[in-house]
């Protein structure tokens, strides 16, 4: 049933975006390019040791609101977005629940806890939530999460050790245990396979801060990619200034901090697609240390000069994408499968996205919803141009009505005054 109502709306959303192929179009684009910041491979480093240590998690900043803290409202009920009953939500009914799997052919343990936390010496934190990117091709799996990876065959058998993300980009530890000096702060690992070129594809928000622990403002999606189709080879570095605060050739989005003076952005919560003409990386974008948020971003880079891994690659920015009035958030790329990619109107990459998020984000106060975000980013052959041309399109569609679900304190506060009544 599921796979019935995904495969309908994506037909829904090609007949929507082709019979109205312009009347949306928005947002602005800017193309810079990226200097090659070195080379990289998985060198793991010894483990560390299997004890508590303090800090043993990452404090908030002194004086700073804590990167990911998000609480704003933007009221809106307008064209019958939002039911009017927060909990109009469809009842789906219960199925048996299978004895065995015969389509389960192979499984075996990935990165766990333990693995992140003492990686590098033990010179990380314990982390929470275990954000994971998971890709697999050419006889290989890329396990990455907050915030190591590891590389598998696909027969289950680790090629590599456990490596921390902060080493492998380039950084210093996230913590260094012997002097208490802090590194970069990666988050949010993301990951693709290109089949056509054989490359494996990884990228990461990092917020740059003092040793000291004080967040500086900038902030980078960096990417990195094999130089061949062996993950556990060569891997090159790209850092693409984030801020968008006008700074580093950046575009200035008027973020502030504390809601008052100008500020830095930051780029939250990237995710990862592709298409046959380019890799695309999008993000939900707020102010740093401020009460707002500004709208999804996407960053869009040429396909093949990601395999060519140059000394410099150009990154376009599709600014402040918008649906229906409202901003975009969490506007998930698409990944074909090999030779399945659109080529109308000269390459098209296709993205769904949310109106049901928190309401701060989505202008949604219920956390309810009935339809949904599709988007069509078209042109994107020009990437491979000296001047990249990208056009994007945006609607909303109807849909089963669905709901943002609760936060998890909210859920085990429930529980444990249901527990205590009883």
């Amino acid at each position: 049933m599921k796979a019935k109502w995904f495969s309908t709306l994506l037909i829904v959303m090609l007949l929507v975006i082709a019979v109205v192929p312009t009347a949306a179009a928005q947002s602005g684009s800017s193309t810079r390019q990226i200097p090659a910041g070195g080379t990289t491979s998985i060198r793991p480093g010894v483990e560390g040791a299997d004890t508590l240590q303090q800090p043993e998690l990452r404090r908030k900043p002194q004086g700073q609101g804590e990167a990911g803290e998000f609480n704003r409202s933007r009221p809106g009920f307008k064209n019958g977005k939002f039911p009017k009953k927060p909990l109009d939500a469809p009842t789906v009914p219960s199925s048996a629940i299978a004895g065995s799997n015969p389509e389960l052919a192979l499984s075996f343990n990935g990165l766990n806890h333990r693995d992140q936390r003492l990686a590098n010496g033990g010179n990380q934190f314990s982390l929470e939530p275990p954000d994971q990117g998971l890709c697999v091709g050419n006889g290989y799996v890329v396990e990455v999460v907050n915030s190591v990876l590891r590389v598998w065959s696909t027969s289950g058998a680790p090629l590599t050790g456990v490596q921390d993300l902060n080493t492998f980009f380039g950084y210093p530890a996230a913590i260094n245990r012997t002097t208490g000096a802090f590194g970069p702060f990666v988050i949010d690992p993301v990951c693709y396979y290109d089949p056509e070129n054989q490359r494996f594809v990884v990228a990461i928000t990092t917020l740059h801060q003092t040793t000291a622990g004080v967040f500086t403002g900038r902030n980078t999606i960096d990417i990195a990619v094999t130089n061949t189709g062996d993950p556990t080879g060569s891997w090159t570095i790209y850092y693409v200034p984030a801020q968008n605060d006008g700074t580093e050739g950046t575009p200035n989005h008027g973020c502030t901090l504390d809601g008052s003076a100008p500020g830095p952005c930051f780029q939250d919560y990237p995710h990862i697609g592709a298409d046959k003409y380019g890799v695309y990386i999008s993000t939900n974008e707020y102010d740093l240390f401020g009460p707002s948020y500004s709208a999804a971003q996407i960053f869009a880079f040429p396909k093949a000069q990601l395999a060519a891994h140059p000394s410099s690659i150009s990154v376009t920015l599709v600014e402040d994408l918008s649906v229906d009035g409202s901003p975009g958030f969490t506007v998930w790329p698409a990944t074909s499968p090999a030779g399945q990619y659109s080529t109308a109107r000269n390459g098209t990459e296709f993205f769904l996205s949310t109106i049901a998020g928190d309401g701060s984000e989505t202008g949604n106060p219920t956390g309810t919803a009935r339809r949904i975000g599709i988007w069509a980013l078209t042109n994107t052959a020009s990437l491979n141009s000296a001047t990249p041309a990208l056009g994007i399109t945006s609607r909303l569609i109807n849909s089963q009505t669905y709901v943002f679900p609760p936060n998890s304190n909210t859920v085990r506060s429930r529980v444990l005054a249901i527990f205590l009544r009883r």
